[in-house]
């Protein structure tokens, strides 16, 4: 994200867009789209480092499962890069339930969970976020984890060979 927000910013301080608008204003959503991507990076690292050091502090609050849901997928889509496969998201909340979580850390596990579906689910095909009461799932439609990586898959840093080879 860095180096696309230096490029852009240096493009239009150069006059590169010669006062199109149309190219500023791309110029200038690139830069910010790349700022939110780079920010939430530099979130996830430094809440990796708290959970591994034991000094994460977690605020719990009382939160409706289905708007954790839909706060999710609102923020994933307003952050996809415009070029980005338009996978569909449909929301089916089938009962809704008051649930006591930090809701920072619920909203990124599942931006993280639409960003695989998105990543691996295939160009296109739908990703379903379902609630039902207290549950929240992620479904895409792409090849999945075979059963015998699946006890691997919480290793640090690990990925599974065929994530390697589908690119």
């Amino acid at each position: 994200p860095l180096t696309s927000i230096r490029m852009f910013a240096e493009m239009l301080e150069q006059g590169v867009a010669k006062g199109d608008p149309a190219k500023m204003q791309r110029y200038h959503g690139v830069i910010v789209q790349e700022s939110q991507r780079l920010g939430l990076l530099i979130a996830n690292l430094l809440d990796y480092a708290q959970i591994e050091t034991g000094t994460r502090r977690y605020s719990p609050t009382q939160e409706s499962a289905a708007g954790l849901a839909r706060d999710a997928v609102t923020t994933f889509d307003s952050l996809r890069a415009p070029d980005a496969p338009s996978n569909p998201i449909v929301v089916e909340v089938s009962s809704d339930a008051m649930v006591t979580v930090d809701r920072d850390v619920v909203v990124q596990a599942l931006l993280n969970l639409l960003a695989n579906a998105a990543k691996y689910g295939g160009a296109d095909k739908s990703i379903e976020v379902k609630v039902a009461g207290e549950a929240i799932s992620v479904t895409d439609h792409g090849p999945g984890i075979p059963a015998h990586e699946q006890p691997r898959i919480f290793r640090e840093f690990y990925r599974a060979p065929e994530a390697y080879r589908s690119g």
